[in-house]
């Protein structure tokens, strides 16, 4: 599996996450955070190719 995809994978769980846990704001922004730190690695490693 790329690494990309695996940061998608984790984005795509800490959404779930955080979607699950929304009535308790720290926790839902911890995933939320997570979640667009994993979008965000895999566009670097998506755009860098490796």
């Amino acid at each position: 599996m790329a690494l990309k995809d695996r940061y998608q994978q984790i984005a795509k769980r800490s959404l779930t996450a955080a979607n699950d846990t929304r009535k308790r704001q720290e926790k839902s922004g911890f995933h939320s955070y997570h979640a667009f730190e994993s979008i965000g690695c895999a566009l670097i490693e998506h755009v860098r190719g490796w």
